[in-house]
């Protein structure tokens, strides 16, 4: 269907040169948004060594010293409660 004489005077009488500007901006931004991130800094030169763990805290000293022989283990709250007969 071929668009009326009325719909193209009327488009012709706007500028829409701003909102093509826009959208070819929007668009550019957009492809840049979804392009990879490419991390060049020293520390992807030294991504084979291994970083050593930081010094444990005093609460998790002071918990490593606690006798845990009587203590439930964490599994036994996960396990599925028997059927009732």
């Amino acid at each position: 269907m071929a668009p009326s004489p009325v719909s193209s005077a009327l488009q012709a009488s706007y500028d829409f040169s701003a909102l093509s500007e826009y959208l070819a901006n929007r668009a550019a931004v957009a492809a840049a948004a979804s392009a990879p991130i490419v991390n060049s800094s020293k520390d992807g030169a030294k991504s084979g060594t291994k970083r050593k763990a930081p010094p444990a805290s005093r609460g998790v000293e002071a918990l490593k010293k606690v006798n845990t022989s009587s203590m439930s283990k964490l599994t036994s709250f996960f396990k599925p409660k028997d059927a009732k007969k």
